[in-house]
């Protein structure tokens, strides 16, 4: 029904993007394997678009460059060495603390590139965990075309 919507607006190319495949849960990463499928499949039979698909990794450092850093201290927060610290490579992330909330961070960033989007909020004023599935959606988008070179 979604999809139908927007059949006749000439939309020509879609991205998906790939679970995260590392995940302890194998019965999640099948799962999300097996939307993943059916989704693509019903863009291509309503569409005419075979998707395209992109990490989420992927996504978020060609998204948003300025989140790639190389990591200078543990996850008990203390320094690396210099002589550790020169043989790090960026990383996602790598500037800010091991856990930091990784979905907020992306928010932040979607929201000061897109100030007019209306966020859902639950009634106690909290962002709706939907919000994150738009910002990770806007990541895999941008993360894609500039991967492919098609955006600056």
């Amino acid at each position: 029904e979604f999809l139908n919507k927007y059949s006749d607006i000439g939309i020509t190319k879609v991205i998906i993007e790939e679970p995260l495949l590392r995940s302890n849960n194998v019965n999640t990463i099948a799962t999300l394997l097996r939307f993943n499928g059916m989704i693509s499949r019903s863009v291509y039979d309503t569409l005419g678009v075979v998707p395209d698909y992109i990490s989420s990794y992927d996504a978020r450092k060609y998204a948003f460059p300025e989140l790639m850093a190389i990591r200078t201290h543990d996850k008990k927060g203390e320094p690396y060495t210099e002589k550790q610290i020169a043989k790090n490579k960026p990383v996602l992330f790598g500037a800010h603390p091991w856990d930091i909330d990784k979905k907020v961070v992306i928010w932040n960033l979607v929201s000061d590139l897109e100030p007019q989007i209306n966020w859902l909020y639950c009634k106690n004023k909290t962002l709706k965990k939907e919000n994150y599935d738009m910002t990770d959606s806007f990541a895999a988008v941008v993360g894609f075309q500039r991967k492919e070179g098609n955006w600056i």
